[in-house]
C-alpha cells in the first residue's frame, strides 16, 4: 500500500495553530450541545467537550 504520507513531507501544524483550532472547535461543540438540533448526539458532543477541555487546559499549562 502506498499513502502519500509516506513519500511527501507533510510539516505538523505549529502549537499556536493546534491550540486556536482546539479552542475554536471547543466553543463549536459547546455552542453544538445546547442547540436543540444535536440534541440526540448529548453524549457524543459531551465526549468531544471533555476531550478538547483537556487539550486547551494543557496548552494553557505550557509544555
Amino acid at each position: 500500500m502506498i499513502s502519500p504520507n509516506l513519500i511527501t513531507q507533510t510539516q505538523p501544524p505549529a502549537r499556536a495553530a493546534l491550540t486556536s483550532r482546539d479552542a475554536a472547535s471547543l466553543a463549536v461543540a459547546q455552542q453544538w450541545l445546547a442547540d436543540p438540533r444535536f440534541a440526540n448526539l448529548g453524549p457524543e458532543l459531551q465526549n468531544i467537550i471533555v476531550r478538547l477541555q483537556t487539550f486547551v487546559q494543557q496548552a494553557n499549562q505550557g509544555p
